[in-house]
């Protein structure tokens, strides 16, 4: 007979790990004020994911929270698509030679020329929330293990 190791412990650990990666990811997202538009806090989601008998908690997002994570380099500015929204969520207005307000597709523009010559400053949110889960969880992620794997035994050893 073959048996399987089912990791039923590990696996309901890594879900329980996940949610509350997203809630914390989403917190200090809210905490650093980058939350304008909504979008990227409310695109956050996760999946527990198995290849090979590897285990993995997989984050999903908008693309975009690579840059408020790592930053971006001085160089190529972003596309103006992309800065629009945020521009039009914070309100952002920028005032003209003629007493009103440039449009937010030049607001976008003016900003995605910026962030192209001075870059962005890195949150490093997501590694500031994976290393204090991380801390959190290590004790219990080794303890989950050793309760699938005493399943396990005990399965193969009440066939016998």
């Amino acid at each position: 007979m073959e048996y399987r190791l089912e990791n039923n412990y590990l696996i309901k650990l890594l879900n329980t790990i996940g949610l509350e990666f997203v809630d914390d990811l989403k917190q200090e997202l809210r905490s650093l004020d980058k939350s304008a538009s909504g979008d990227l806090i409310n695109s956050i989601n996760y999946k527990v994911v198995e290849s090979n008998d590897v285990y993995n908690i997989e984050i999903y997002s908008e693309d975009y929270l690579k840059y408020v994570d790592q930053g971006r380099k001085p160089g190529k500015r972003p596309p103006i698509s992309a800065i629009k929204p945020w521009v039009m969520a914070k309100g952002i207005k920028i005032p003209n030679k003629s007493g009103g307000f440039v449009t937010n597709e030049s607001a976008a523009f003016v900003i995605a020329k910026s962030i192209g010559e001075k870059g962005i400053k890195p949150t490093n949110v997501v590694s500031k929330v994976q290393k204090a889960l991380f801390q959190k969880y290590e004790p219990s992620i080794k303890i989950a293990i050793q309760q699938d794997y005493k399943e396990y035994i005990k399965k193969m050893f009440s066939d016998i």
